[in-house]
C-alpha cells in the first residue's frame, strides 16, 4: 500500500514522557519556538559539518519571531547546553518544557548574541490563525 515501507521512531525517553503526560494529564506538551532547523553547513564544499543549527524559516508571530531570531542564525547553546545540530535544539526545548523563558546563544553573522525565548504549546500557533 501507499505506506508501505515507511516509519518513524522517537527516542524512548521522548515516548516515556509523552505516555507519562497522557497517564496524568490527559495530553502531550509538545513545545516549540517556531523554527525550521538544519545542519551547519561546511564552509567549503566536502569539509565537516559545523556545531550548532542554522535557521532556514521562522513562523510569523511564534516565540522566534518575537523573541528575535532571524533566518540565517546560527544557534549554538541553549538553555546552558551546547548545540551540535538540529536535533540538540529540539531536544533541550522538549526538556524545557513550555511558558519558562530559556536562553538561547546565537551567532549571527560576526556577532554572538544572547536571547530569551519562552517556548509555547505547538497549538499555540494554530489557535492564533483561526481566529
Amino acid at each position: 500500500g501507499p505506506g508501505a515501507g515507511l516509519g518513524f521512531a522517537i527516542p524512548i525517553n521522548r515516548a516515556r514522557s509523552i505516555a507519562e503526560q497522557l497517564v496524568e494529564k490527559g495530553k502531550a506538551s509538545h513545545p516549540m519556538i517556531g523554527v525550521s532547523l538544519s545542519a551547519v553547513p561546511p564552509k567549503k564544499p566536502g569539509g565537516t559539518k559545523l556545531p550548532g543549527a542554522i535557521i532556514r524559516y521562522i513562523v510569523p508571530g511564534g516565540p522566534a519571531d518575537l523573541g528575535g531570531l532571524q533566518i540565517g542564525d546560527v544557534i549554538t547553546n541553549v538553555g546552558g547546553k551546547t548545540i551540535n545540530n538540529p536535533t540538540d535544539v529540539v531536544m533541550k526545548i522538549n526538556s524545557h518544557g513550555t511558558e519558562n523563558p530559556l536562553q538561547f546563544e546565537i551567532k549571527r553573522e560576526n556577532l554572538l548574541l544572547t536571547l530569551i525565548l519562552i517556548p509555547r504549546e505547538m497549538m499555540f500557533l494554530r489557535s492564533r490563525y483561526e481566529e
